[in-house]
């Protein structure tokens, strides 16, 4: 994971699960990542495109089943050729 966005990760990790939605996912990622609410707006986005190309098709349906709906759309990103089937 790329430094900037390593330490965000793992101290959100050390607190445990919290249930939010793509409102307050994009607000924690501008916070923890030092970045803009704009710029962290397209983090969903990303994470679900490297979501896409890591795992398969039902496992990152399985993900985005467990996300409130407005986090899950934000998730959705086109299928990579590369992806795992």
């Amino acid at each position: 994971m790329p430094d900037p966005i390593a330490e965000p990760a793992l101290s959100v990790a050390e607190e445990g699960p919290e249930a939010f939605g793509r409102e307050r996912f994009v607000d924690r990622v501008a916070t923890k990542a030092g970045v803009d609410e704009v710029a962290a707006g397209d983090y969903p986005g990303a994470v679900g495109g490297a979501l896409a190309r890591a795992v398969s098709g039902n496992e990152l349906d399985d993900v985005r089943s467990g996300l409130p709906d407005d986090l899950s759309e934000a998730l959705r990103a086109p299928r990579s050729e590369e992806a795992p089937q």
